[in-house]
């Protein structure tokens, strides 16, 4: 493992890090207001806290494109001039040798041209290349965005923001009857073994890796929060588990629009369409107060601003240089670290079923990851 990697790496835990303990800043902040309350100011905090990002990414690629152009300039100069000189030496030379020459020397410069404006399109890609967030760990690819307009942007935001509105929204309210943010944590993490799953009907093999880490989930997910026969499965276990689904429909769904926009463009859309829906779902159904808002304003922060800002950046950087497979072994430990957050700064306890479940569940998750034989001898 070279310096980058390592450093790279050490980004990745971070991220898990503290996408876990949000799990902390979630059950915290809904004492003092509601679950879509605390996900519209959120979701709000986390799109303004992506702006720099936007706008500092937005300028390196502005430079990467200048070079490219002064690159194409440079190399259409030096084919024009060479070929300009040496037409002329062709023009002392008479008779239908001379005119060869000349085709000949004309067909050169074309190549050269071509040559020039190969070097501008790999340049240009370079300065747009950029590994998916979350989405890109699962799949293991390089996406190239393509600007498609303001209006599908908005309309693919929509979409993304929709769903990420539903998962959300089953998170935060299952959390609000569970209480428990290790709980939360795990049956979340369940998307990880979701989304190939369901990738079989998009065609996608399914290594048996992930058959096992799919049972071993399951009986996890029997043991933390089926408690007492299955007519007494807990209310919020049952939405954090639907969520689950809606998490890794979220990711299935950037992984195939992302192709069509920039992945950082589209992440401030979807938290400003999620944060628009769940406004409209607190005042709707919920008392808004501003003072239990600014009661809850660190665990708000918290999820807002590290969580999506400062983490989301960390994703990006560490992916660069983070085989795929590795990095979503990594991301696999905000389970483990929802768990840790509970306990230490909640006193969260369960019983030895339950840890035995969460184990179960952590286990299922990392087979789930593990690449196949073909796949590993590619990597």
């Amino acid at each position: 493992m070279n310096r980058k990697e390592l450093q790279a790496t050490l980004c990745l835990f971070l991220t898990a890090l503290i996408w876990g303990l949000s799990f902390v800043a979630q059950v915290v902040g809904m004492e003092s207001m509601g679950p879509h309350t605390f996900n519209a100011v959120r979701f709000t905090i986390g799109a303004v806290s992506l702006l720099p990002v936007i706008l500092i990414m937005g300028r390196m690629e502005r430079t990467m494109g200048m070079k490219g152009m002064e690159s194409l300039k440079s190399l259409e100069s030096l084919g024009g001039l060479k070929g300009v000189e040496s037409v002329e030496r062709v023009k002392s030379v008479g008779g239908m040798k001379g005119v060869e020459r000349v085709k000949s020397l004309k067909s050169m410069k074309s190549m050269t041209s071509m040559t020039s404006m190969k070097s501008l399109t790999s340049m240009e890609s370079m300065g747009q290349k950029m590994s998916v967030q979350g989405d890109s760990c699962f799949n293991g690819k390089d996406v190239t965005s393509v600007n498609v307009g303001i209006r599908k942007t908005i309309l693919l935001g929509v979409v993304c923001g929709g769903i990420l509105f539903v998962a959300s929204a089953l998170q935060q309210i299952g959390i609000l009857y569970s209480g428990s943010a290790g709980k939360a944590g795990f049956v979340t993490g369940l998307y990880i073994i979701i989304v190939p799953i369901v990738g079989i009907f998009m065609r996608k093999k399914v290594g048996a890796s992930t058959w096992i880490g799919a049972l071993c989930a399951v009986f996890g997910l029997y043991l933390l929060c089926v408690t007492d026969g299955f007519t007494h499965i807990a209310f919020g276990d049952i939405l954090l588990f639907i969520g689950a689904f809606f998490w890794a429909a979220h990711i299935i769904v950037v992984d195939t629009i992302v192709h069509y926009v920039k992945p950082l463009t589209l992440s401030f859309m979807q938290f400003v369409v999620c944060a628009l829906f769940s406004a409209i779902a607190a005042f709707a159904t919920e008392d808004v107060v501003l003072s239990g808002i600014v009661q809850g304003y660190i665990p708000i922060l918290y999820a807002g601003i590290c969580s999506v800002g400062i983490a989301y950046t960390l994703q990006i950087i560490g992916q660069k240089y983070v085989p795929p497979t590795k990095a979503a072994i990594i991301f696999s430990l905000e389970a483990l670290f929802a768990a840790i957050g509970g306990a230490v700064i909640m006193h969260e306890v369960m019983s030895i079923r339950g840890y035995i479940g969460c184990a179960m569940i952590f286990v299922g998750i990392i087979l789930a990851q593990l690449p196949s034989k073909k796949k590993y001898k590619q990597e």
